[in-house]
């Protein structure tokens, strides 16, 4: 029963990875590639570029004419349809009248609003290639920490298969020797709760393999079926530092964040400029010709007409814009203190990063090799105690994790740090 489960907790891993059609390697560039080829947000955002693009045209068109026509249906002195005789019949001036009235007119934007409002529409699509930008630079810190959380993933749950086959092992031989009366009970209970915090922490790990498998898959636009398998992490160039100033600079210059905030000023701005110019009503005007229908035949005449704005000058549009420009002024604000922290903030995790890989001594990750096999064949010869072999392989097995934890954060960090600044520092 025991050897069953054995196999069974071993080769689940496997199994589960057995499903997907097929395993793909990726590195780090080429999931880069994919995702600026493929990646559905960014193909949705580009389609707001083109939306805005659009508005700016139709900003920029005239209103249509409006064209009028009436004409007499029927003609009760002659009890025709649609009459248009001469009007000399019987000596009666309206006997035979074939009256008709055509009349065009052409609405005229005053006050500068059609301008303004193709301005306000060019703000718009700045606004929203801004958007496209920041949104690049986000979407593309996920994939770097998505990327990197499921390679550090997948290589914590080698060690714990490795270190879940040695307790196995041991789990079987300390049974045999406990029905010979070679150890007591209570090495094999010991051994068997230690198995199982190693499945349970494989469990865990499975599951953040899954989630960030997934998630990788959904960013680069991935078949659903295959396996993504990170290659390997990107070497950090040893660069030194760049000042605290020269990132605070950066990032105030070059986040697209920070753009957006002040392009909203600019089209809360031109916004309050067309409601003020919609204030002012659009003149109207217009041509008529009417045929026996007016003070003379063939009457021509001029029109012109324009609201008189006696109870509507758009006092509560332009309250409403005055407001959202004080708001967007106040952003613009907050967002220079929300970079000035990230940046500290970024500057911060890098110096510990740095301080973490100082005091690793040179030949530290050569003692922690091969601690875990000679634990377990110490132990297997009784040369050690069962609670030095445990104190052994959980000190291997965190001193492991901790050297991938510190890999990770080693990289995600400057590339968060030149995620908030906006720039490649590292």
């Amino acid at each position: 029963m025991k050897k069953a489960l054995f196999f069974v907790l071993v080769l689940l891993p496997f199994c589960m990875q057995a499903q997907y059609k097929d395993t793909i390697r990726l590195t780090l560039p080429e999931a880069e590639k994919l995702f600026l080829e493929k990646n559905y947000y960014l193909l949705a955002q580009k389609f707001n570029i083109q939306v805005a693009d659009a508005a700016i045209r139709q900003a920029r068109l005239w209103y249509n004419p409006t064209f009028f026509f009436e004409t007499n249906f029927y003609n009760p002195h002659t009890g025709r349809v649609f009459n248009y005789g001469e009007n000399n019949a019987n000596g009666t001036p309206y006997y035979n009248n074939g009256q008709f009235q055509a009349q065009i007119t052409q609405m005229i934007n005053i006050a500068g609003k059609r301008s303004k409002m193709v301005h306000m529409a060019k703000v718009n699509k700045n606004l929203e290639q801004l958007a496209f930008d920041d949104l690049m630079r986000v979407l593309r810190l996920q994939i770097y920490e998505t990327y990197t959380d499921l390679y550090a993933a997948l290589h914590k749950k080698e060690l714990l298969l490795t270190e879940q086959k040695n307790l196995t092992f041991l789990v079987q031989l300390t049974g045999m020797q406990m029905k010979q009366g070679v150890v007591s009970g209570y090495e094999l209970t010991r051994l068997q709760f230690e198995l199982q915090n190693n499945d349970a922490t494989l469990l865990d790990l499975n599951n953040q393999v899954t989630e960030n498998e997934q998630l990788l898959k959904l960013l680069l636009r991935m078949d659903p079926s295959d396996f993504v398998y990170p290659s390997d992490i990107p070497q950090t160039e040893d660069k030194p530092m760049p000042m605290l100033e020269a990132g605070y600079d950066s990032a105030l210059l070059k986040r697209p964040d920070r753009s957006i905030a002040e392009m909203n000023i600019k089209y809360n701005q031109s916004s309050l400029r067309v409601e003020r110019a919609t204030a002012v009503p659009n003149l109207t005007l217009g041509a008529t010709y009417d045929r026996y229908g007016n003070a003379y035949t063939n009457y021509t005449g001029l029109n012109i007409a324009m609201d008189i704005p006696v109870f509507n000058r758009n006092q509560g549009n332009i309250k409403k814009a005055e407001v959202l420009v004080d708001k967007s002024k106040a952003a613009y604000e907050f967002n220079e203190e929300v970079i000035r922290e990230e940046v500290i903030s970024a500057y911060k995790k890098i110096m510990d990063v740095n301080t973490l890989n100082a005091n690793i001594q040179p030949n530290y990750v050569e003692s922690l090799q091969n601690i875990s096999i000679e634990a377990t064949r110490n132990y297997d010869r009784r040369v050690i105690s069962l609670l030095d072999y445990l104190d052994k392989i959980r000190t291997y097995k965190n001193a492991q994790f901790n050297l991938i934890d510190l890999q990770i954060n080693n990289f995600q960090t400057r590339q968060y740090f030149n995620y908030v600044t906006n720039a490649k520092f590292f």
